[in-house]
C-alpha cells in the first residue's frame, strides 16, 4: 500500500520522477511507498484501468502531493484528485513548480486580496476566503456537500437546512465549509450571495433579488433570469 499518491500532469513526467527521486533519497523507507502513475514498482501495470487504480491509490494514501503547474491546473484530472482526496480528509501538500496566482485552487492563507487578514475571528463568523483555516468540521462538510449534491439526482429533497442553538457557529460552518466546495463544484452549482431576510426577504438590500442579481454580474450574464427548479441555500439572522 502507497503511503504517498503524487498527482501530477503527464507533461511535468520529469519533474514528478525527479521529486520522488529527492524523497527517496531524503527518507529511503518511502522509496517502495510513493504513488506515481509511471513508477516502475508503484506505478500502474500495463492493460491495468487507469482511472480506477488511480482511485483506489488515492483512497489508500495518507497524503497527496500535488506537483502544481500551469499543465497540473488545466488537467481536470489532477483537479480531480485535489478535489477526491480533500474529501476524503488526505493530508494535501504542494510542491509548485510555478506560481499560478489567484488562480491556485490549492492557494490557502492568507487570502491575496486581504494578507494582513486575521485567520481568528473573534465574533464574527468565517466566510468563504477563511476556508484555508476554517478546520475541525471536515465530516460534516463533507456529508453536507454530498447531501447537496445527491438532491437533484434523487427529487426526494428541495431544501438543505443547517440547524443549531445559537453560537454554535453556523453561519462559519455555512461561509467557510459549504460555500467553497460548491464554489469549486462550479459544473454542478452557482452560489448566490447571502440572503438575510430582515424585514424584506425579496428585494431588500441582502434579499433575494440582490443575491440574484450580484450573481448574475459575477457570471457575466445578460437577459431575464432563467426560472423554475432553481435551488439557493439562504441564512436566517
Amino acid at each position: 500500500m502507497s503511503r504517498i499518491f503524487v498527482s501530477h500532469s503527464r507533461r511535468d513526467n520529469l519533474e514528478a520522477v525527479a521529486l520522488v527521486q529527492w524523497l527517496s533519497e531524503v527518507r529511503p523507507e518511502l522509496a517502495t511507498e510513493i504513488f506515481i502513475d509511471i513508477g516502475a514498482e508503484t506505478g500502474l501495470r500495463p492493460g491495468q484501468k487507469w482511472q480506477e487504480a488511480l482511485r483506489q491509490a488515492s483512497d489508500r494514501c495518507e497524503a497527496v502531493i500535488c506537483l502544481l503547474s500551469r499543465n497540473w491546473q488545466s488537467s481536470d484530472y489532477c483537479r480531480l484528485e485535489y478535489l477526491l482526496a480533500e474529501n476524503l480528509g488526505k493530508q494535501i501538500l504542494v510542491a509548485r513548480l510555478e506560481d499560478l496566482g489567484d488562480t491556485d485552487i490549492t492557494s490557502k492563507w492568507p487570502p491575496r486580496m486581504d494578507p494582513d487578514r486575521a485567520p481568528y475571528r473573534g465574533w464574527e463568523p468565517f466566510e468563504d476566503i477563511d476556508a484555508g483555516v476554517f478546520f475541525g468540521r471536515d465530516a460534516p462538510i463533507v456529508l453536507g456537500t454530498d447531501e447537496l449534491r445527491a438532491m437533484p439526482i434523487s427529487g426526494l429533497k428541495s431544501l438543505f437546512v443547517v440547524l443549531g442553538p445559537s453560537g454554535s457557529g453556523k453561519s462559519s460552518f455555512l461561509r467557510a465549509g459549504l460555500i467553497p466546495r460548491l464554489q469549486r463544484d462550479d459544473r454542478h452549482f452557482r452560489v448566490l450571495g447571502i440572503v438575510r431576510p430582515e424585514r424584506n426577504a425579496l428585494t431588500g438590500a441582502h434579499g433575494l433579488a440582490a443575491a440574484i442579481h450580484t450573481a448574475r454580474q459575477a457570471l457575466r450574464l445578460t437577459g431575464a433570469p432563467l426560472g423554475g427548479g432553481q435551488k439557493s441555500l439562504h441564512e436566517r439572522p
